[in-house]
């Protein structure tokens, strides 16, 4: 089965906002599961975690995951997420296939293009 990264905003002003993008992934997760793929979602790995990890440790962590992943889906509003901007620039630096949008790799995941 291939392995699909999930990459979106996390941070946020406020513990709802975040808990939204926590959710906002979880969704994107369950819809890679359907599409046969197995999500990778260090958003809900993570989510009690803020502040008690070094930033520096979890960003290398997601470098390290998106090089064992086939590709990484990008939810909507990664352009304003610094973390989501940079798993996608290591991401097109190392080859990993990118996706901005879910029949995008609904298609891929089918074989076509």
């Amino acid at each position: 089965m291939k392995l699909v990264f999930i990459s979106g905003p996390y941070k946020a002003d406020t513990n709802w906002q975040i808990e939204r993008n926590i959710r906002n992934a979880e969704i994107a997760s369950l819809m890679v599961w359907k599409l046969g793929a197995v999500p990778i979602c260090v958003h809900t790995m993570n989510r009690h975690f803020f502040g008690e990890i070094d930033e520096e440790r979890v960003i290398n962590g997601c470098m390290d995951i998106i090089m064992r992943c086939d590709a990484i889906l990008m939810l909507s509003g990664w352009e304003e997420s610094a973390g989501s901007y940079m798993e996608y620039n290591f991401a097109m630096k190392n080859n990993v296939t990118v996706f901005t949008r879910i029949d995008e790799l609904a298609n891929w995941l089918e074989g076509k293009k």
